[in-house]
């Protein structure tokens, strides 16, 4: 379908009403677990004439963490004056939750809500919870998701718990983390030890996904060292485990100095594996380097899985030229699953600013509503509204 078939003044949907199809949709998963998914991916886009019916929907949730989750997600959309009473709502349950991994992990979403002693106070009940959290990775994540919620008083307690974590990963992760809320005497000391504790660890894989985890705690003029260390790292085993390395790239692309780019660019190009050439040559393409976008394009279309090639081409949108925009139209509309159809479409009818395609949100939508899975076509339903204005 060219966008040309349809009428210059064909009007735009309406997100409103597209807002109101995702909540009918949401109203139909019978679990849980994906209605909460469903509702926290929409509410950034609810209107103030749809908060009632997500609130209900949410509170209908038998689990009390999936409704703690969604009450966090549409308190957002909520009337500021209604938000305090939504959040004690999402914290009554979040107290009946067993599991104290869970319970922390949504008391410090809540404490990111909050301001002043309240985040405070309920930043602290998180980390009081953290000794009983006992995966070292899900601790250290804790600590370092609490560290800009936590109290002068608290950061000692948080420092001794990220400093008593055997995992190096995870110890690197909450000291990075908790360093940027230090004094500055401080400050570059625990950063040492965030980066000696990553340097520490034997594995080269684990060693590169935790330069990629400290990365964006580390102030900016470190950020290209742990982007280069995690290349190298990630550069040991690419043998074993190309998409590995292909996804390093992407998670660091932005941070490499000139010449590691210039570099991984000469490695991405002799890469065999198409979905690993493709990641690797889109991350470079979207990080600068120009004259990727084309290969990576056109080994997008190489990759056998549908999901996996429509997420390569969902990511160059930004810096596809004219013709290569064409192309990926194209590829877009051969796309034989409704959802990643109208997710891509989607994606590239904002991809170049200078050039907004319209008529593109309408055959996302027409894709969207085909769906007959509640679950995908709310999804679907929300990708199209996220690229609509109120």
């Amino acid at each position: 379908m060219s966008e040309t078939t349809r009428p210059a003044d064909h009007p735009l949907p309406d997100k409103a009403a597209i807002c109101a199809e995702a909540l009918a949709a949401i109203r139909d998963i019978d679990s849980d677990w994906t209605r909460s998914r469903a509702l926290r991916a929409l509410a950034p886009q609810l209107l103030p004439q749809h908060v009632s019916v997500a609130f209900a929907l949410a509170r209908a949730m038998g689990s009390p963490s999936q409704r703690a989750r969604a009450l966090l997600a549409l308190a957002q959309a909520a009337p500021a004056d209604q938000r305090q009473a939504l959040w004690a709502e999402a914290r009554k349950a979040i107290r009946t939750i067993e599991s104290p991994a869970e319970a922390s992990a949504l008391l410090g979403l809540l404490a990111a809500r909050l301001a002043g002693e309240a985040q405070a106070a309920t930043a602290a009940e998180a980390l009081a919870l953290a000794p009983s959290v006992l995966d070292e990775y899900q601790r250290g994540w804790l600590l370092a998701e609490l560290a800009p919620r936590l109290s002068p008083a608290a950061r000692p307690d948080a420092l001794a718990a990220a400093r008593a974590l055997q995992d190096l990963g995870a110890r690197a992760s909450a000291l990075a983390a908790l360093a940027q809320h230090l004094p500055d005497g401080l400050e570059d000391a625990v950063l040492d030890e965030a980066q000696s504790a990553v340097r520490g660890i034997a594995d080269h894989a684990l060693r590169a996904r935790a330069w990629v985890d400290v990365l964006p705690a580390l102030p900016q003029d470190l950020r290209p060292m742990a982007a280069v260390e995690a290349l190298k790292a990630a550069g040991h085993g690419i043998a074993e485990d190309v998409l590995e390395w292909a996804r390093i790239v992407r998670w660091v692309a932005g941070d490499l100095p000139a010449e590691t780019a210039a570099s991984a660019l000469q490695q991405a190009h002799a890469l065999t594996d198409p979905e690993a050439r493709a990641d690797a040559l889109g991350a470079l393409a979207s990080a600068g380097e120009d004259t990727a976008t084309g290969e990576a394009l056109a080994t997008a279309v190489q990759v056998a899985d549908e999901w996996t090639r429509v997420a390569l081409i969902s990511r160059l949108a930004p810096v596809l030229s004219p013709q290569q925009m064409e192309i990926a139209l194209t590829l877009a509309r051969a796309v034989r699953d409704g959802w990643a159809r109208a997710s891509l479409l989607a994606r590239l009818s904002s991809g170049q600013p200078a050039r907004p395609r319209p008529g593109l949100l309408i055959e996302a939508l027409d894709a969207a509503r085909s769906l007959e899975n509640p679950w995908a076509r709310a999804r679907a339903l929300t990708v199209v509204a996220a690229r609509l204005t109120d």
